[in-house]
């Protein structure tokens, strides 16, 4: 199975765009959008993502949804929001995205994946009050464990999901960077921690707070003269410190979790990665990190950081 684009399709792809002169954002550009890998992940097709100059192309990797003999098919999100299909093959020229979307989702609405934009007249009913004599306004036992979640493995037996983000968070001292480096460590050696399973995977550890000599002596407590080479740190003191979550910093790490698909990732701490260099922590910087974090596990990624209360008691 071809898990990109030809050539050629790629090509096709970005001329059915030529570039233009930048102009004022439109309405659509501006107003909700489709979380278009989110839709794909909840419906299990699965995908690889391409910038192009016309946008984001999500590469299908099962295929055509009309010719599975044809592996040159994506979903392109242009700048402004809009949606297509493209097989890049002539006998799949005329589908469109509403054809695909009957395909994967039937006339399911596409509410839960929209992102962004202000509210719309359609979705006042989101907006009456709950009556405690109706019976459902509650969401029952029996309708909770009938959903069927994705089959996601752990990436630590009952405690991590492969793919998942998790924040650690506690006070300075509480020895969160400790545990961390030893969870992490483990798994760059596929050895059991605290007594469960963890999967043996490559581990990437960026750290913009611990000295070199607080990782020397911690390194020695916890693997000895092992050098686990599927441990990788990328410490304040080496030769490029960990980037910040600016547009190169995002970048690269999406670039990273490309290449190495199932890696966890360890960001030591939080609050240092905001662009600016920032010690205090606004509703802005967190939502700019929390969604940085969250874009990283699109390549089934474990993302883990570490946060502890800032300067200024965030």
């Amino acid at each position: 199975m071809n898990d990109a684009l030809s050539q050629e399709a790629m090509e096709k792809a970005k001329a059915m765009f030529p570039p233009k002169a930048p102009e004022a954002p439109t309405a659509t550009g501006n107003g909700p959008r489709l979380d278009v890998g989110a839709y794909l992940d909840h419906h299990k097709k699965p995908y690889r993502i391409k910038t192009i100059d016309a946008g984001t192309l999500y590469i299908l990797l099962d295929g055509c949804f009309f010719d599975q003999g044809h592996k040159d098919a994506g979903i392109l999100q242009t700048a402004d929001g809009r949606l297509l299909y493209k097989c890049f093959h002539d006998g799949c020229q005329g589908h469109t995205w509403q054809e695909a979307r009957k395909i994967i989702s039937r006339d399911d609405s596409l509410a839960p994946f929209m992102r962004g934009g202000q509210k719309k007249a359609d979705d006042k009913q989101h907006d009456r009050k709950p009556d405690p004599a109706d019976p459902s306004v509650f969401v029952s036992v029996s309708s909770l464990l009938d959903v069927e979640e994705p089959n996601r493995p752990d990436l630590w037996e009952r405690e991590i999901p492969q793919g998942s983000l998790v924040g650690i968070s506690g006070q300075w001292g509480s020895m969160k960077s400790y545990v961390m480096q030893a969870l992490g460590l483990r798994a760059a050696q596929g050895q059991p921690f605290l007594g469960r399973r963890l999967v043996e995977t490559d581990v990437f550890y960026f750290d913009l707070e611990n000295p070199r000599s607080v990782w020397k002596r911690r390194l020695l407590d916890l693997a000895g003269q092992d050098r686990p080479e599927r441990f990788h740190m990328m410490p304040l003191f080496g030769p490029f410190p960990p980037p910040v979550f600016d547009t190169e910093g995002i970048a690269f790490y999406n670039k990273l979790a490309e290449l190495h698909p199932n890696a966890l990732f360890i960001f030591d701490s939080l609050v240092r990665f905001y662009p600016g260099g920032k010690q205090t922590e606004g509703t802005e910087d967190s939502i700019h990190a929390m969604t940085a974090l969250k874009g990283f596990t699109r390549w089934s990624t474990t993302v883990s950081f570490l946060h502890h209360p800032t300067k200024m008691g965030g």
